[in-house]
Parts: C-alpha cells; structure tokens; sequence
C-alpha cells in the first residue's frame, strides 16, 4: 500500500501553470495538437492542420501568438521548426517566451526578408533589445533555436549562431509560436512543423556552455 502511494505521488502530473523541468516535443502529425491553444477570431487563426500548427493572420500590421498555457519555464533550450508561407508580404514568425501576461514577455522573430530581432514587453511598455540584424536566411523554412539560461538569452539559426544577450526584465513564463504580419499584404501565414523543448537543469546546462562557450560561431 505505502509502496503504491509513493509511486503514485512521484508520477503525479504538475499543476497547469506550474514551473516545471521536462522533455517536450510535438511533431504535429496527424493533426494531434498537444497543448498549444487554438482560436478562431475575425483576424487571426491558430489551428492545427496537415501536420502543422497554423497561425493565420487577417489584417495588415497584426501580432499574433499562440501559447502552451500548460506550464511555466525559466531555463530551457527549445527548437522550432518554422515555415513562413513563400505568397507573404512582408512578414516575421517565431517565439514568446517567459510569457506571464500580454504586458510582460519576450518575443523573438525571424522575418522573410533575412533580418532578426529581439524586443521585450514590461509592464505594457515594449521595449527592443535586439534591433533588426541581418542573417544568413536562405529559404522561408528554418529552425530557431532559442536558450533560456539564467538572464543570458541566445538565439540560432538552423545550428549557427545569431545573437545573445543578457537580460532580467522577465523571469519565467509560457511559451508560444508567434507571428507579425506588416504592411504588404491583408493575410500572412506561418506554420510550426515541429517543436522540441527540454528544460531539465543539467541538460540546459550542457546547452548552454556547448553552444555559447565550446561551438565558436561562423565568422559572418
């Protein structure tokens, strides 16, 4: 009986909203969704479909995401498998993260014209901590790869690295595939093809020294 309860007490599952240390990943297929809301609104869309997970946007200059509102994060690597749709204007998808509430989060984005950015919202007040860089972006398909050690943020592009920072505005929070439409077209979209997130200490720990310590970026 004791034996029972304590293996029972030890596979609990954590409370929505808890800060926990896990190995997540979600390829998507077969329109299997796992965690990340969906929402069908007058200009925006967030869906799972054909092994993707959809974000449509509807107007011109409309930021968008979608959250796995399960649970919380502070330290994590996470790759992200992104498609921006080839018929868009101009456009950006990527990232929120340290999500608390819509006035205090990051986001990063990968725009189709080869640049990326970094901003943080604090209090309602965003402010950017990366501006516009330019990147070797060769095709609308990347992998953004972000890592999330203590205030030190760095960011990579299909294995190269891009950008780092450090930076406490924000301490934990959700994670979520976002997105920008500009001014180009009334519609844009981007697909999440597959998302990989691990936040166990020790493994974020080896992320964390092996790409911003021990693999030297590409001197471009």
């Amino acid at each position: 009986m004791l034996r029972r309860l304590i293996a029972k007490l030890l596979h609990r599952k954590p409370a929505p909203g808890s800060l926990i240390h896990e190995k997540w990943e979600n390829g998507f297929r077969a329109g299997k969704n796992r965690r990340i809301e969906e929402a069908e609104e007058e200009h925006f869309s967030a869906r799972s479909e054909r092994g993707a997970f959809l974000l449509e946007l509807r107007r011109k200059h409309l930021f968008a995401w979608a959250l796995n509102e399960s649970y919380r994060y502070r330290n994590f690597a996470v790759d992200m498998e992104i498609e921006i749709d080839a018929e868009n204007g101009h456009s950006s998808a990527g990232a929120v993260f340290r999500y608390v509430n819509e006035e205090n989060y990051y986001y990063a984005l990968v725009s189709n014209s080869g640049r990326f950015r970094l901003d943080v919202v604090f209090n309602g007040n965003p402010m950017t901590l990366i501006p516009w860089l330019e990147i070797p972006l060769e095709e609308e398909r990347f992998t953004l790869r972000i890592i999330a050690h203590n205030n030190n943020l760095s960011f990579y592009l299909d294995q190269e690295w891009i950008a780092e920072i450090d930076d406490e505005t924000v301490d934990s929070g959700y994670l979520g595939f976002a997105m920008q439409n500009y001014g180009e077209q009334d519609e844009a979209r981007a697909r999440l093809n597959r998302i990989a997130l691990d936040s166990r200490p020790v493994e974020v720990e080896v992320y964390y020294y092996r790409w911003t310590r021990f693999i030297r970026p590409i001197p471009e």
